[in-house]
Order: C-alpha cells, then structure tokens, then sequence
C-alpha cells in the first residue's frame, strides 16, 4: 500500500509560550463589529472556539508537526486532523463573544497548538497556530 501523509510543520523544537499547569485555560475573544473578524483576515469568518481544534504535535529535535491529511491507492484522499491527535475541549461562554477554553482532562507533557479546523480541511491547505508546550509539572 503506497500512501503519503500530509503534515503542518511547525518551527522550532518547543514553542516559546512553556506552561506548568497542565489543564490550563484559554480565552476566545470574537467580535463581529471589527475589522479582526470579518472576510479579509486570516481566521474569518470564526464566531465561537468549537471552528477549532486542540492538537497535540509530535517534536523532533528540529521542529513539530502533525497530520492534515492522507491519501493512498486504495482508500483515496482523506483531509483532516485525525480524531486520535485532537484533544477535546470545554468551552464556557463568558459573555458575548468572550469564551474560555480548558482541556477535558489535564494535559501530558509536550506540544500542542490551537488550529482554526478550517484551515485544515480547505483543499489541503494549512495555516497559522497558537501554540504552546506544558513542562514537567514541579510538585
């Protein structure tokens, strides 16, 4: 079976931003009355965190990286971020357009990276990340 796997690859072997809390929370912040949302920027037209997804990458020691996407002879083409890679997420409405975002359970040591899920499906193509990394938890 001949295939290829289509990766997002991101620079560096660990992102700048390194936490020690391990079930962190983040905020969504979308408003729909500026210019940060609408059809010219880069994540539009996004209104809530459920359009997108919370990776765990795979490091090596030059960069990180994680599947978008597969195709082979047999099962054709498929895009995407695979259901094992994503880490699910509660989302809190805090008010209008302000949400906060926390892992479902805590998160085990290394990389990971917030995705705009559209960004991975669009005729392959892939883009922009908010990541992060979580160290050895100090007790």
């Amino acid at each position: 079976d001949i295939g290829v796997t289509g990766v997002q690859t991101c620079a560096l072997p660990i992102s700048h931003l390194q936490m020690e809390e391990n079930q962190p929370s983040f905020y969504f912040y979308f408003d729909k009355g500026s210019n940060l949302n609408n059809s010219t920027t880069y994540f539009s037209p996004t209104s809530s965190p459920n359009e997108f997804v919370l990776v765990k990458t795979d490091a090596s020691k030059k960069s990180r990286e994680f599947e978008i996407g597969k195709a082979n002879n047999w099962s054709g083409v498929s895009s995407g971020i695979p259901d094992k890679d994503k880490v699910p997420f509660d989302v809190e409405k805090i008010k209008s357009g302000v949400y906060k975002v926390t892992p479902k359970k805590p998160l085990k040591v290394g990389e990971y990276c917030f995705m705009y899920a559209g960004s991975a499906t669009s005729n392959g193509a892939t883009g922009k990340v908010y990541d992060f990394g979580i160290q050895i938890i100090k007790k």
